[in-house]
């Protein structure tokens, strides 16, 4: 069994067991090993995908929030202050914001190792990004309360 098989096989595995943990029978997954896989979900009313890309870092997997879109009016100081956080979480660990290319919106990514990532800690890494996203589509962060503190590390670590 090659790496990229086993850690395919691990991201499955997982995928499956948060299905089972959430009381739905898992996807069917049928796919081409050589190229990345993703589950789609919905936390607390927040997309996420949960991302496997085994000719990048075969070994991890990539959570992907969707926190919004950024109001046109605001688009400047909003973005900026994405980019202050991103140095924040820059210095902390491996999480940045990005903007999806087709839609547009606000997306957070972070990267978990497969060897050590639990459907319950999967689960419970998304609840606490859903609750960042939901606050950042109240505030935007545009309030240094909103990003300062151990809660805002915390939920992003």
């Amino acid at each position: 069994m090659t790496d990229t098989y086993h850690w395919r096989r691990r991201f499955i595995d997982l995928v499956e067991d948060v299905f089972r943990d959430l009381g739905f029978p898992p996807p069917a997954m049928t796919h081409d090993p050589a190229q990345p896989l993703a589950m789609e979900i919905e936390v607390e009313g927040i997309s996420f995908e949960v991302v496997h890309t085994p000719d990048q870092r075969p070994d991890h997997l990539l959570i992907e929030c969707n926190f919004g879109q950024p109001p046109q009016e605001k688009i400047v100081p909003v973005l900026m202050r994405l980019l202050e956080v991103n140095l924040v979480m820059a210095r902390e660990h491996q999480a940045a914001f990005g903007a999806d290319p087709r839609s547009k919106a606000v997306i957070f990514t972070s990267s978990e190792k497969l060897d050590s990532t639990t459907a319950s800690a999967l689960m419970e890494e998304m609840r606490a990004l859903a609750k960042r996203a939901k606050e950042w589509r109240d505030t935007l962060y545009l309030d240094d309360r909103d990003t300062s503190g151990a809660d805002f590390q915390q939920a992003l670590a």
